[in-house]
């Protein structure tokens, strides 16, 4: 390939890994579900080096490994975060 475009494509997860752990460090999901045409051909080639990354610069160590970061599969153009406890505690916190 294009050694470019190549850099280009490992800049791009690495700055979605980082953007990947900064979510993880604010929202404390269950899963990160990574969607869009790229993750959808690539799969686990294109969001390994994404989740490693994240995995790896999380503010909590402790269990990062429990954070799913996966690819959609059903052609989601979005970053999706699942995050069940956090909607918990919000209704939680609602009903006092």
């Amino acid at each position: 390939g294009d050694p470019v475009v190549t850099e280009v494509f490992i800049r791009a997860q690495k700055r979605l890994g980082l953007f990947v752990a900064n979510l993880i460090n604010a929202f404390d999901p269950d899963a990160v579900v990574i969607g869009g045409g790229l993750a959808e051909r690539m799969g686990e080639a294109y969001v390994g080096p994404i989740r490693k990354l994240a995995h790896e610069t999380m503010l909590i160590q402790d269990g990062a490994d429990k954070v799913r970061i996966v690819a959609s599969s059903n052609q989601l153009c979005v970053l999706v975060i699942a995050n069940a406890g956090w909607r918990g505690r919000k209704y939680a916190e609602k009903l006092g």
